[in-house]
């Protein structure tokens, strides 16, 4: 990873070789065979990999050496700021792009409100469909738990 965040290895100024998402959980389960086989852990991190055109396995010494340098990773009850915000400079984590919170809890509601909506519009449309839509608090501790048939995590940018 370099210092354009968490979120990628660069072969070059613009080409990103992979993606990483980094998720602190307390426990978790995971499926080992593609069918039965779950391995159990306790509290560690969940580490999402998408590797891209480009890359090497120099780009995967990157991951691994700034998993492991990374002094945020490290300290357990460190990452009660908007984790996604994050850029690696050095070991340490960076935060400075996030918005006040206020300015964020506003935008949040609007993003709710406006998913509500379209949701709400959808099901009019689509007559037996349903969707629901459940928002959290902005701004909360983050509590969640899930079962996925993934892959399913996408890393969208705007």
């Amino acid at each position: 990873m370099d210092a354009s965040g968490i979120g990628g290895s660069r072969t070059s100024q613009n080409d990103t070789a992979a993606k990483v998402v980094v998720q602190r959980v307390d426990e978790g389960q995971l499926l080992i065979d593609n069918e039965e086989e779950w391995l159990q852990f306790g509290r560690g991190f969940v580490v999402y990999i998408c590797f891209l055109k480009g890359a090497t396995t120099s780009t995967v010494a990157k991951i691994v050496d700034a998993l492991f340098a990374c002094n945020h990773l490290e300290d357990p009850d460190s990452g009660k700021k908007a984790s996604m915000a994050a850029k690696l400079k050095g070991n340490a984590l960076q935060f400075h792009s996030l918005i006040m919170k206020e300015e964020g809890a506003a935008l949040y509601a609007s993003l709710v409100t406006q998913i509500q909506n379209t949701a709400e519009q959808m099901e009019k449309a689509t007559k037996g469909k349903t969707i629901t839509v459940v928002a959290g608090v902005y701004g909360n501790r983050q509590g969640l738990k899930f079962s996925s048939s993934g892959p399913n995590a996408l890393n969208l940018t705007f």
